[in-house]
C-alpha cells in the first residue's frame, strides 16, 4: 500500500493536469486567446475614428477581428494607394454563421438576393447598424432604420 504523502502527491498532479487541461480548452474556445486584437499602429496613425469605433464595438472586444482581417495586409503603395477591402458576405459568415446572427435568414432574404453586401447596413468597425440622415436636415443623424432602407 503506497503512503498517504504519495497518494496525496498524485492527486495533486493529477488535479493540476486537469485544471491545465480545462484552462486550454477554455481559452481555445472559438478559437479566441486571452490576448486581444490589436489595431494595427500604422493604420490608427490615420484613421483614428475608425480605430475608436472598432476599439468600443463588438469587433475590438472579439480578439480575432483585426485590420487586416477586411483589409489584407498593407501593400507597400499605401497610403498613395486606398487598402483593399473584403465586402464578400462570405467574409462575414466566416465568423458570423452562428444561427444567433440569423444567417440562413439573410441568405433567404431580399437583401441577398438584390446582392447587398453586410456593410451597406452594418458599420463594420462598430459591428452595428450604420447612421442615416434624417429626412429633411443633411445634418440630423437618426437610428431608424426605415431611414437607412430609404437611402
Amino acid at each position: 500500500m503506497m503512503p498517504r504523502i504519495e497518494r496525496l502527491l498524485i492527486a495533486l498532479m493529477f488535479a493540476l493536469f486537469a485544471a491545465g487541461i480545462t484552462l486550454i480548452v477554455a481559452s481555445a474556445k472559438d478559437g479566441r486567446t486571452d490576448t486581444p486584437a490589436q489595431f494595427t499602429s500604422d493604420c490608427a496613425a490615420c484613421h483614428t475614428e475608425a480605430k475608436t469605433t472598432w476599439e468600443n464595438g463588438a469587433h475590438g472586444t472579439s480578439e480575432v477581428v483585426t485590420c487586416e482581417t477586411c483589409h489584407g495586409s498593407p501593400s507597400t503603395e499605401h497610403p498613395n494607394t486606398p487598402m483593399p477591402i473584403n465586402r464578400s458576405p462570405d467574409l462575414c459568415i466566416g465568423c458570423h454563421a452562428d444561427s444567433r446572427f440569423g444567417v440562413e435568414d439573410w441568405k433567404a432574404s431580399k437583401h441577398n438576393q438584390l446582392g447587398m453586401e453586410c456593410a451597406t447596413c452594418h458599420d463594420p468597425h462598430g459591428a452595428t447598424l450604420r447612421k442615416a440622415e434624417g429626412p429633411g436636415d443633411a445634418q440630423v443623424i437618426t437610428d431608424d432604420v426605415s431611414q437607412l432602407c430609404i437611402n
